[in-house]
């Protein structure tokens, strides 16, 4: 396998994976809207690593494409208080502490 796309098209948009080699045992998904990078080179080795770049992708292109539902989502108290406490509460999960 040299790699594959998969395109789809919902309203105006067209959404393209394209899932490359890009190593002798790896490989790579780039998601594309209307033909403009939305993230690049997610990189995977085993198809359970394959699976959760193209999920990763689907979720960059779906918050890409909705920017109304991603503003609305922002504007809520506590997504505004993660993002202004980010590094705090990251701490906080990576160390387990309440």
């Amino acid at each position: 396998m040299t790699g594959f796309t998969i395109e789809e098209s919902f309203g105006a948009n067209t959404v393209r994976y394209d899932i490359h080699k890009n190593g002798k045992h790896s490989g790579a998904v780039t998601a594309y809207i209307n033909g403009d990078p939305v993230i690049e080179e997610l990189n995977f080795t085993t198809a359970q690593e394959l699976s959760s770049a193209i999920s990763r992708a689907q979720v960059a292109v779906l918050a890409r494409s909705n920017v109304d539902a991603s503003i609305t989502a922002m504007e809520t108290e506590p997504s505004q208080d993660f993002v202004k406490y980010a590094v705090d509460n990251l701490r906080r999960l990576a160390t387990g502490m309440k």
